[in-house]
């Protein structure tokens, strides 16, 4: 049917390390106080081949400063 989608082993692995690291994060992330909770960002993470963490950057900004440091804090302590 039109509906399906198929994947490759490749695609499953990223969507496996994605919801990993979701869950992860979650268990991390402690926003400032104070902050409203329609505020967000976006982290972009690179995992070396050793599962470390490689480099982090701020991909969309809140556009405020603490919150966007927040969730770097909590992406360093992401365990992939």
């Amino acid at each position: 049917t039109k509906n399906v989608l198929y994947l490759g082993q490749q695609e499953m692995d990223a969507l496996q390390i994605q919801d990993y690291i979701q869950q992860e994060m979650a268990q991390h992330w402690s926003p400032p106080a104070g902050m409203r909770n329609d505020i967000s960002c976006v982290v972009k993470i690179s995992v070396a081949f050793d599962g470390t963490i490689s480099n982090l950057e701020i991909d969309q900004s809140s556009g405020v400063m603490l919150f966007d440091d927040a969730a770097k804090r909590a992406s360093w302590k992401l365990t992939p």
